[in-house]
């Protein structure tokens, strides 16, 4: 007995007999072939052939904040700054590596998605090529079975990955995705060591994807020649060649802004940064993860020192931060902890890509899982948006810091740090972990409220005379605090 359905492969390829008689593997194929079933096609992965599929509903009206027009950085505020057509702006990505790939060979998980992002994000980061590596993750398997494969290659097992014959359809697909819901998207690669051996092959790739997303000019924000260039590009962390790229890109499309790589090694050590962000239009880390007040800290004193001592002159990507999940390399689950890394990008002038487990291999589920998906956005909200332009940043145990505590950690009890950033009238300042119980205080007649991972104080704003107690904390309460005031 037969009957009609599909047989894919493990490079997702179906099976298809065409007018001739030939049989072949195909990515996108017609209305399913009949087969024997047979213990040797058996082993092969059975889709029933569906009904040609209903028109899909348009995508529901946007919920999230957008970035009207295109992302600028303004260079005529004291620190470099993001801004839209309607002014300075927090910019807000989320990583969803596997896009293309769920586009492709999952396209109701895709929908799915893009409409979750749709709802909390101003932009996505997803990945245009990925599938080297084999081994790592929870579950030992890598990007198995999650490849985006340009042209075909070897995986780290051994396994011959296919070429996508429709892979600049699939890309336009996600990017039109995209421009529907009004989400800006940031393009990256990764494993390019494997995938363009010898790096032959790679500039093509660049410049393909450059007459791609120049159709695009609405939508694609950023393009990054590689993730981190250290791990997947054949010659390690090689800053001359990956200029090379962006310029190859940049002369077919000058429309995004094109960046690097993440540095190799320290990611906030000045020299890195300034190596990786030379003739770049941005300066993207993977920041510091562990500990967390060492993530806030480090991220402060980008702005306070290095910047400050006119060492760097881009605006700042925290391309990959910590995020909750076990694929997170150094997680952090945490929802205090989360929301002082976040916030205190925001407090810097920072653009954010969130990050979380299921972003990364989407093996988990729904991507809007772990503390921040959903609750990040609103948090955010209570900053102002034009901190970034902000002069004035001050540790807390200076004498002229706005909001200062009375001892610190190092003194047997405080806060490990307080953090502030202000423009003279208002101000905003984070305390953040530390032992036993203090007082924040401040030197301003100030009418303030305080913001913590669970929301923002309720009722009227307080206000206190110089010298006034601002905050009673006790560690156990909550690790991160920020107070946002004006002088009164």
């Amino acid at each position: 007995m037969s009957e009609t359905f599909r047989l894919r492969n493990s490079n997702g390829q179906y099976l298809q007999i065409f007018p001739d008689g030939a049989v072949r593997g195909v990515s996108n194929p017609g209305r399913g072939a009949t087969f024997e079933r047979t213990p040797w096609n058996l082993a092969w992965a059975v889709d029933p052939d569906p009904e040609p599929p209903a028109a899909s509903a348009p995508p529901s009206t946007p919920t999230g904040p957008r970035i009207k027009g295109r992302l600028r950085v303004d260079m005529s505020t004291p620190r470099p700054s993001w801004r839209d057509d309607t002014g300075p702006i927090h910019p807000l990505f989320c990583t969803c590596f596997p896009l293309m790939r769920l586009a492709k060979f999952d396209r109701p998980r895709f929908e799915v998605t893009m409409g979750e992002l749709a709802a909390h994000f101003m932009g996505t980061r997803f990945l245009a090529a990925v599938g080297y590596w084999s081994k790592w993750g929870f579950d030992g398997r890598g990007w198995l079975s999650r490849e985006v494969a340009p042209v075909s290659f070897t995986n780290e097992s051994g396994s011959r990955i296919s070429e996508w014959l429709d892979y600049e359809d699939i890309l336009r697909q996600v990017l039109d995705a995209h421009r529907v819901r009004g989400l800006k998207a940031f393009l990256s690669n990764g494993d390019l060591q494997a995938i363009f051996t010898g790096g032959v092959g790679e500039t093509a790739h660049h410049e393909r994807l450059a007459h791609i997303t120049k159709d695009y000019p609405d939508v694609v924000e950023f393009y990054e020649t590689a993730n981190e260039r250290w791990q997947n590009a054949y010659l390690g962390g090689d800053v001359d060649r990956a200029r090379m790229f962006a310029q190859a890109f940049e002369t077919i499309n000058p429309w995004p802004h094109v960046l690097l790589s993440a540095p190799p090694g320290d990611a906030e050590e000045a020299a890195n940064m300034i190596a990786w962000s030379t003739s770049a239009d941005a300066c993207t880390i993977h920041g510091t993860r562990h500990t967390w007040v060492d993530a806030i800290r480090r991220c402060f004193n980008v702005e306070y020192e290095t910047r400050r001592h006119g060492q760097l002159k881009q605006a700042m990507i925290q391309g990959e931060p910590t995020g909750p999940g076990r694929d997170v390399y150094q997680p952090t689950n945490d929802p205090d902890q989360l929301f002082g890394i976040y916030a205190m990008h925001k407090m810097c002038g920072h653009m954010s890509v969130y990050l979380n487990s299921a972003g990364i291999r989407m093996k988990e589920g729904s991507i809007a899982q772990g503390w921040g998906f959903t609750e990040l956005g609103p948090l955010l909200a209570h900053i102002p948006d034009d901190i970034g332009t902000w002069p004035h940043l001050r540790p807390g145990h200076r004498g002229d810091a706005p909001i200062y505590a009375t001892q610190f950690e190092d003194q047997g009890e405080g806060p490990h740090r307080v953090d502030c950033v202000h423009d003279g009238k208002r101000v905003v300042a984070m305390v953040y972990g530390g032992r036993g119980q203090w007082d924040i205080r401040s030197r301003w007649t100030l009418r303030y409220r305080v913001l913590a991972s669970l929301g923002i104080s309720a009722g009227s704003a307080a206000v206190v005379d110089p010298g006034g107690r601002v905050s009673s904390v006790h560690r156990a309460d909550q690790q991160v605090r920020i107070i946002i005031g004006e002088k009164v």
